[in-house]
């Protein structure tokens, strides 16, 4: 599960920012206690579920989870870079400063029973810094840091007594890859399991960009076990009135028949997986009843029912294996009541199972700020300063009353986090 991310110079975000899914110990824990978890590697601190991010056009809620998507395929592909390949980011760029400065991340997480905390920091030509904490015992481990020398010609190596196996050899790295990604490639025991968090337990979708792949993704993920299919079969019956089924056939096919505008609209890690399903046609189709039952093509269906039915898989998937799955623009072309039955079923399904899936998404929606679906430390805000600069806050900052209408507080600008329009029409 996530514990905390934290992100300085990368795109809008200029300072260090914090995002944390510890529950706060100034609510109840008597308050929607299916929202959290509890877990003894974190002192028996209660993680959350989930957590929602309000704020403006253009404020940084999208470059949060660019922010999340770039660590996760940085530490996951790094080990395979071109020795002078540039590195994808981009730093915040209206900085008189010093705009070269490194971007930096870290991020602590629990895997495999263990607490890590995990960071880097890097340029658009070479990794700066890297360092790797483990808590296997309650008690932190140093397993190594790795600082870049003033000159920026070499680096300074710390391996901990903890940190077993082969470590010297795997550090004589491309300066533009990652020593966790290398060290996994060589499938080092104890980084292992840290890099698979990365490369597996969490992942990032953009709902209006990649429904094409999505609906692919979520239909191979039906077709390969249909057990899978019972979430989506029940958000298709509650979201449209008249769907009594829906059934994937197969037909197979060459990788080159998969739609070049969908491979080339996808992230590289989404665009690699593609090929999972590329042997395979997957025909779509939904069951409408009326004076009588028919099955529809799937292209004839509306945008938000194709929606729902991509976002279903993730979401099923987050809930049988654990995944933290971070949406943008969770409320394309889906109902508010959709959004908050998905949400209410997904902390139904994650209090019954023994795995740490989260959600966490942005969003515009303002009835979801619903004390009956979020506690108020599950509620976040991006904003940006005069300087262009993203701040994320959470909405405890603000102390709301237990109480407190936050609907009604959020669009009077009680705690910031939205746009300011006044004189807009005078001005047009």
């Amino acid at each position: 599960m996530l514990i905390e991310f934290r992100v300085k110079n990368f795109r809008s975000y200029r300072d260090e920012q914090v995002f944390s899914m510890v529950a706060s110990s100034s609510i109840s824990g008597k308050t929607l206690p299916e929202n959290m978890t509890k877990t003894a590697v974190f002192s028996n601190h209660r993680l959350l579920r989930s957590a929602v991010i309000y704020g403006p056009n253009a404020s940084g809620k999208s470059n949060l989870m660019e922010a999340f998507g770039f660590v996760r395929i940085f530490v996951k592909n790094s080990y395979k870079r071109e020795p002078d390949s540039e590195i994808p980011l981009q730093p915040f760029l209206l900085n008189e400063v010093n705009p070269n400065q490194p971007a930096e991340f870290e991020i602590t997480f629990v895997q495999d029973g263990v607490r890590y905390q995990y960071g880097f920091s890097a340029d658009q030509t070479r990794v700066h810094d890297e360092w790797l904490f483990a808590y296997p015992h309650g008690a932190p481990q140093k397993w190594f840091e790795r600082r870049i020398t003033e000159d920026l010609s070499d680096y300074t190596w710390y391996f901990g007594p903890s940190l077993k196996g082969e470590k010297q050899r795997l550090a004589s790295l491309s300066q533009n890859a990652l020593f966790l990604s290398v060290a996994a490639t060589f499938n080092h025991k104890q980084l292992t399991p840290v890099y698979r968090w990365f490369s597996q337990k969490f992942r990032g979708i953009r709902l209006s960009e990649m429904s094409n792949y999505l609906e692919l993704w979520t239909a191979n993920y039906i077709h390969k076990n249909h057990e899978n299919a019972s979430l989506t079969r029940h958000l298709m019956r509650f979201a449209d009135i008249g769907v009594k089924g829906l059934k994937i056939e197969a037909e197979t096919h060459s990788e080159q028949n998969i739609p070049q505008k969908v491979l080339a609209a996808l992230p590289e890690e989404l665009r690699e997986s593609a090929t999972s399903v590329s042997g395979t046609q997957l025909d779509i189709q939904l069951n409408h009843a009326g004076e009588i039952e028919k099955y529809f093509d799937f292209d004839d269906e509306s945008l938000g029912t194709r929606r729902l039915f991509a976002l279903s898989g993730p979401w099923n998937n987050a809930i049988n294996e654990g995944h933290i799955l971070f949406i943008d623009e969770l409320d394309a072309s889906l109902h508010p009541i959709l959004i908050k039955e998905l949400l209410l079923l997904f902390n139904k399904a994650m209090a019954d199972t023994e795995f740490g899936g989260q959600i966490i998404f942005n969003t515009h929606d303002v009835t979801l700020l619903d004390s009956a679906i979020f506690r108020r430390d599950q509620i976040w805000f991006t904003e940006k300063d005069k300087q262009g600069a993203t701040h994320l806050y959470p909405l405890l900052d603000y102390s709301p009353r237990k109480n407190e209408s936050l609907v009604k507080g959020y669009l009077q600008g009680r705690y910031g986090a939205i746009p300011f329009v006044e004189g807009m029409l005078e001005a047009f």
